[in-house]
């Protein structure tokens, strides 16, 4: 019978550290692959159960030992023995079903062995036909050399690394020396030389190895997820000009869509540091006036000619991933031509939107900034269905900022729901403060209903009925005085100054004269005490509207 063979060389390894579940001498040992001191167990009963021997031999404090896994049925349960071939039978606590569900292949078994020699240091592995007494200063293990322990053998180079080509960190920077251009079939990582990942994911540029990846107790990687961060760290810090144009050639010119940067968010790319190479080679192909335009705006018609127009060669990205990292990279972009006008339909006369009309006219009586504005509001048509109102440059000069309102919004909202929006837009406009400023923006609108509630309070301290004007007891000390005085204006309505307060009273004719011999003088209690005024008859005093000034 053949067996697969392999050996590092060592003085001593505890056979106890065979048998025991959870002890590992790797454990503080970030240079090494195992760190968990399941694997060396699971591997040998996965073999058992696949109908393969698994030996090892060694040496330890003891003596010289040969230790094989063997199964043997104790009222129905398979038990697990560790045989040391001289007689000598120990039983475990393990069961032929141990690891089960997630020991179930050659690689995994033929994985175990290499890692733990490769953990020791110098190793090697070899075809034998017998399995010989341990050697002093070497530990080795044997496997049965079958069918599939043998295609696992035999393509060693794809599950370990050490002669693979793949982007691996040494250092601070990547090693670039062996690279591949973009490859057909599944993403591969590997960690310490080890494949910890082989996923359905397809068009990756590379396979990685991640030192630092977080790996389960089956040698795996935790998430795909979780590693993003890293390749897409080793990405940016290329700086290998023709593996840079090779990527650019892929996913710029041939406009190909890749693992690296069509799976990895693009919001991953953003806390990457690029080389400054990604720019220097950006410029040298694509030459100095060369702008990067974003996925989004490469799909504006006639963006083309309006980058030409302006002397700029317009270079279209489709990868969000891609154009996030050149971004970082600091390559030039296009949005810095394209006003935000431009790729909108915006339309400016409003008079079709007669409840946008009536909601400008009400939200400019509160604020009059709004009649102070460089450009008119418009109506625009939005790309998405939960835009309401956008501020188009908020980040630029207040002169270049404009307010557009969602023109289904206008025609069909609610007045007060109009009034919302262009306050909300006002907001925006004259602060520069944008939405993704959560805390600063809300503080705006809390500081606004702050004022809503303080402004109806006081135009409501004045009432109004039958006998004249009152004032609650509670309220004359926001007065600061119980002089009053009352005079027409030239507009029609009155002026009625109590205190330091003063109030414009006007009905819905926007005309009401209030003559008496009484215009001026002192509030006065009302019969019942409760408030003090200025008494005279009034007809219809509902149809009065008064407001502080």
């Amino acid at each position: 019978m053949s067996y697969i063979k392999i050996t590092n060389y060592t003085d001593s390894v505890n056979r106890l550290s065979l048998e025991k579940l959870g002890l590992s001498t790797k454990r503080d040992n970030p240079e090494t692959i195992g760190q968990f001191g399941s694997g060396i167990k699971y591997a040998p009963i996965a073999a058992l159960r696949m109908g393969l021997e698994w030996v090892f031999t060694g040496n330890d404090s003891e003596g010289d030992y040969i230790l094989k896994y063997k199964s043997i049925d104790e009222n129905g349960i398979n038990s697990i023995y560790y045989d040391y071939c001289n007689g000598f039978v120990k039983p475990s606590s393990f069961t032929l079903e141990a690891g089960i569900m997630s020991w179930e292949d050659e690689f995994q078994i033929y994985r175990e062995a290499v890692s733990n020699a490769k953990d020791s240091g110098e190793w090697k592995r070899e075809i034998v036909e017998s399995i010989d007494k341990a050697v002093p200063g070497e530990f080795s293990v044997y496997i049965t050399a079958s069918p599939g322990i043998m295609e696992v053998y035999n393509n060693h180079n794809f599950f370990f690394c050490d002669d693979h080509k793949v982007i691996s960190v040494y250092g601070n920077k990547p090693n670039q020396s062996s690279m591949l251009e973009a490859i057909e079939g599944p993403l591969r990582i590997y960690c310490k030389s080890v494949m910890v990942h082989e996923g359905d994911e397809r068009n990756n540029m590379y396979n990685y190895e991640i030192n630092n990846a977080v790996l389960n107790e089956d040698r795996q990687i935790k998430s795909i997820y979780s590693a993003s961060y890293e390749i897409a760290k080793l990405i940016s810090r290329l700086d290998n000009e023709d593996e840079i144009k090779k990527i650019f050639k892929l996913v710029i010119d041939k406009q190909k869509q890749v693992w690296e940067f069509d799976t990895i968010s693009e919001s991953t790319y953003s806390y990457v540091s690029p080389c400054r190479e990604w720019s220097i080679v950006f410029n040298k192909i694509y030459g100095d006036n060369a702008v990067l335009l974003s996925p989004t705006e490469s799909l504006i018609p006639g963006i083309d000619s309006f980058i030409k127009n302006r002397g700029k060669n317009p270079v279209k990205c489709l990868s969000e991933g891609f154009y996030s990292l050149l971004k970082e990279a600091k390559v030039n972009l296009a949005g810095e031509l394209i006003t935000e006008e431009f790729t909108y339909d915006i339309d400016l006369d409003i008079s079709k939107f007669p409840k946008l009309v009536k909601a400008l006219k009400i939200a400019e009586a509160y604020e009059p900034g709004l009649l102070k504005m460089n450009k008119p509001i418009g109506v625009f048509k939005s790309k998405s269905n939960d835009a309401l109102g956008y501020t188009f440059n908020v980040g630029k000069d207040i002169s270049e900022r404009q307010i557009v309102i969602e023109q289904s919004h206008a025609a069909n909202s609610n007045i007060y729901e109009i009034v919302s929006t262009i306050i909300h837009e006002y907001d925006h406009y004259s602060t520069g403060i944008t939405d993704i400023m959560y805390r600063e923006f809300r503080n705006l609108a809390d500081n606004r209903i702050g004022r809503l509630i303080v402004d109806a309070y006081e135009n409501n301290i004045l009432n109004v009925n039958e006998a004249g004007f009152w004032v609650n007891i509670e309220d004359l000390g926001e007065f600061g005085g119980l002089n009053y005085q009352i005079y027409e204006t030239e507009i029609g309505g009155l002026i009625m100054q109590i205190g330091n307060k003063k109030f414009f009273v006007t009905n819905e004719d926007e005309n009401v004269s209030v003559i008496s011999d009484k215009m001026s003088g002192q509030l006065l209690p009302s019969s019942d005490g409760k408030s003090m005024g200025i008494s005279f008859s009034i007809e219809d005093p509902e149809l009065l509207v008064i407001n502080k000034l």
